[in-house]
C-alpha cells in the first residue's frame, strides 16, 4: 500500500468510526458528499449491508436529493435480500433524474434476483432509451443477464456493443473472452481483440486478452509477445506472473521459474504464483520445493481446495502415501464428485496395498463420470492385475454396451494380450479396427512389442485400407 492510499485508509477508518459512534447515540453526523460515499462504498464492499443502509438513510436526511443515496440504500436493501424494499424505494422516490444509468441497474437486478428475466431485460431496454452517459455499462449489465440464463448467443453483440462505446472496459473485456471460449470461437475471439488494438494500439487491457487467446491456441510465443508489448507501453503493468504462467504450460518451467523468483523482487507474490512456482519445481522433479510453495499458495487461501489436491500429488509421486492420504481427503471435502480427485484417493488406496477400498472408489467414479473411457479402462487394469481378468472383461464390455466407447475394445486386446490369450485378443484387435482405427495406436502404448507383431500388421492393412 502506498503512503497516499495508507493516508486515505487511515481517513476513511476515521471516518468510519465517527459514524458509528454516531448511529449507536442515534445522531446524525455532517460529513460531506463523498465522506458518506466513500463509507457507503465500503460497506457495501466488505459484505456489511446493513451499516450502508444505515449510512445511506442518514446521508439522505442531510442530501434528501441525491440519486447516490438513493440509489446506495435501494442496493443496500437488495444485499440484505429485501427486495421489495429495494424496488419500491426505487419507484416511489427516485424521481430526480431518470436518466442515471445506475436507477436502471440496480432496478433489473431485483428481477434477476426474483429470476424474472424478462422484466430486467425490459429495464434494462427502457434504460437505453431514457439515458445518454455509460451506455456500456448498461449494454455490460445486459450482456450479463442473458449470461445469467445461459444464452451465450446473445450476449456476445452486446459485449460487442459494450466495448464499440468503450474499448477498455474490463468487464466487458473479461466476459467477452470467457463467453467466446464458452461458444469454442477461440479464433474468432483473437480477430476481435486484434480489431481493437489496430484501432488502439494502447489497449492495454485488450493486449491482455489477446495474450490470454494465443494461450488457449497452443501459441505461446505470441502470447509472451503480447505480455512483453504491454510491458513496453506501461511500464507500471507488472506481467510477470502472466508470462510464468504461459512458460510453465509451454514446458519451459526453467524461465517460468526465472520469471516468478523476478517477481518476488518487486512484488508480493499470490496464490497463483506460488502454484505456477510449485508445479514448474515438481516438473524439474524438486518435489521438496513443490511442496514448500504449494503450502506457501495455501497460507493464503487456504480454502482452496485445488491447492490440497495438488499437495497430496506431490505427496504421492513420493510414495508417502500415508501424508497424502488426509490432503486429498481435505480436498474432497468441497468437491466430493470431482473425478481427478477421487482417482488420486483410489491410486493412494492403491499404494497403501488397500485394494479393495480403491476398486470401491473406482466404481464410484465411474457411476458419476461413465461417459469417461479413461476411469472405467483403469478400473478394468486394476481388477485383471489383482484380481480377474474375467471381471476386467465384465467392465469394459459393460463400458462398450452402455456408453458406446469403441476404444475400450483396445483394452481389451492388450489384457488378453498380457494374459496371453491371444485369439482373444486379436478377435478384441479387430472389433476396435471396425469401430475406431484411429485409436489402435493405444495398444501399441501399453505393448510396443506388438507393431511388429505380423497378424497386427496383417490386420491394420485390411481394416486400414
Amino acid at each position: 500500500m502506498s503512503k497516499k492510499d495508507q493516508l486515505e485508509f487511515e481517513t476513511l477508518q476515521e471516518l468510519l468510526q465517527q459514524f458509528e459512534a454516531a448511529l449507536a447515540q442515534n445522531e446524525t453526523i455532517r460529513f460531506d458528499e463523498d465522506e458518506f460515499e466513500s463509507m457507503i462504498h465500503y460497506y457495501l464492499q466488505n459484505n456489511q449491508a446493513q451499516m450502508a443502509l444505515d449510512a445511506s438513510e442518514m446521508a439522505l436526511i442531510l442530501y434528501p436529493f441525491s440519486s447516490e443515496f438513493c440509489l446506495t440504500k435501494a442496493d443496500a436493501h437488495i444485499e440484505l435480500g429485501e427486495l421489495d424494499h429495494a424496488e419500491d424505494y426505487l419507484i416511489n422516490n427516485f424521481k430526480i433524474d431518470k436518466t442515471d444509468i445506475d436507477y436502471y441497474i440496480i432496478l433489473s437486478e431485483v428481477y434477476v434476483l426474483r429470476n424474472n428475466y424478462e422484466k430486467a431485460i425490459e429495464i434494462c431496454e427502457q434504460g437505453l432509451e431514457e439515458c445518454r452517459d455509460n451506455l456500456d455499462e448498461l449494454y455490460l449489465h445486459l450482456a450479463e443477464i442473458f449470461d445469467h440464463q445461459g444464452e451465450y448467443k446473445e450476449v456476445i453483440p452486446l459485449l460487442e456493443k459494450t466495448l464499440e462505446l468503450n474499448p477498455t472496459n474490463e468487464d466487458a473485456l473479461y466476459l467477452y473472452s470467457i463467453t467466446m471460449s464458452i461458444l469454442d470461437k477461440i479464433p474468432e475471439k483473437a480477430e476481435f481483440f486484434q480489431g481493437l488494438i489496430d484501432n488502439d494500439p494502447f489497449n492495454d487491457e485488450a493486449w491482455y486478452y489477446l495474450a490470454v487467446t494465443f494461450r488457449e491456441l497452443g501459441m505461446y510465443e505470441k502470447a509472451i509477445e503480447c505480455l512483453e508489448y504491454i510491458n513496453a507501453i506501461d511500464e507500471d503493468v507488472n506481467v510477470l506472473g502472466d508470462m510464468a504462467q504461459v512458460f510453465y504450460e509451454a514446458g519451459d518451467y526453467e524461465k517460468a521459474i526465472d520469471c516468478l523468483k523476478e517477481l518476488e523482487k518487486d512484488d508480493d507474490l499470490e496464490s497463483l504464483d506460488y502454484q505456477t512456482y510449485a508445479k514448474a519445481y515438481r516438473e524439474l522433479g524438486n518435489l521438496h520445493k513443490a511442496k514448500v510453495f504449494f503450502k506457501e499458495a495455501l497460507s493464503i487461501d487456504e480454502s482452496n481446495d485445488d491447492i490440497y489436491y495438488e499437495l497430496a500429488k506431490t505427496y504421492y509421486q513420493e510414495k508417502k502415501y500415508e501424508a497424502s492420504l488426509p490432503l486429498v481427503n481435505k480436498a474432497l471435502e468441497k468437491s466430493k464428485e470431482l473425478a481427478h480427485y477421487l482417482e488420486l484417493k483410489a491410486d493412494i488406496f492403491i499404494g497403501l496395498e488397500k485394494i479393495e477400498e480403491a476398486c470401491e472408489l473406482y466404481k464410484n467414479i465411474i457411476l458419476l463420470h461413465s461417459s469417461t473411457s479413461y476411469y472405467i479402462s483403469k478400473f478394468a487394469y486394476i481388477l485383471a492385475l489383482k484380481y480377474s481378468l474375467e471381471e476386467a472383461i465384465e467392465i469394459l464390455d459393460n463400458g462398450i454396451e452402455s456408453n458406446q466407447h469403441p476404444t475400450l475394445y483396445f483394452h481389451k486386446a492388450v489384457l488378453y494380450f498380457i494374459f496371453d490369450k491371444e485369439d482373444d485378443g486379436y478377435q478384441a484387435f479387430k472389433q476396435g479396427l471396425e469401430q475406431d482405427f484411429s485409436a489402435h495406436t493405444l495398444v501399441f502404448e501399453k505393448l510396443p512389442e506388438m507393431e511388429k507383431n505380423p497378424k497386427i500388421q496383417m490386420l491394420l492393412s485390411v481394416y486400414g485400407e
